[in-house]
C-alpha cells in the first residue's frame, strides 16, 4: 500500500509510519483519529481493541475527536428471531397467514 501511495503526485511527501495501530507512538497530536472500513476488527482480541482506543486517546488534540467507522452485523441476532416466529406459526398456523397479510 505505501508503494501505492508513493506512486501518486505527492506521495512521497506525506510521512508513512507502520505498525502496531494498538502500540505504535508518534510524536504529535491530531484533530482526527479515524479507523475506517472496520478497521478495529483487525484487532482480534478485546485487549487489543481497548488498547487502540486508549492509544488513539493518546494521540487526540485537547478538542480531537475520535471515529470507529464499524459495521456491527445484525446476522447472529436473526435466526434465534426467526426460529421463535417459526415455533409461533408452526404451534399457530392462523398466525402466519396474519403475518402475511400484515405485510
Amino acid at each position: 500500500m505505501v508503494e501505492r501511495l508513493r506512486a501518486k503526485p505527492g506521495g512521497h511527501e506525506m510521512r508513512v509510519d507502520i505498525g502496531d495501530m494498538s502500540r505504535l507512538r508518534l510524536d504529535r497530536a491530531y484533530a482526527l483519529v479515524y479507523l475506517v472500513f472496520n478497521t478495529i476488527g483487525n484487532l482480534l482480541t478485546q485487549d487489543g481493541q481497548v488498547r487502540c482506543f486508549g492509544n488513539a486517546a493518546a494521540h487526540l488534540a485537547l478538542d480531537g475527536v475520535f471515529v470507529l467507522e464499524c459495521r456491527v452485523p445484525t446476522a447472529p441476532s436473526r435466526p434465534a428471531r426467526l426460529v421463535s416466529h417459526w415455533r409461533r406459526f408452526l404451534t399457530d398456523p392462523a398466525s402466519y397467514y396474519r403475518h402475511l397479510l400484515a405485510d
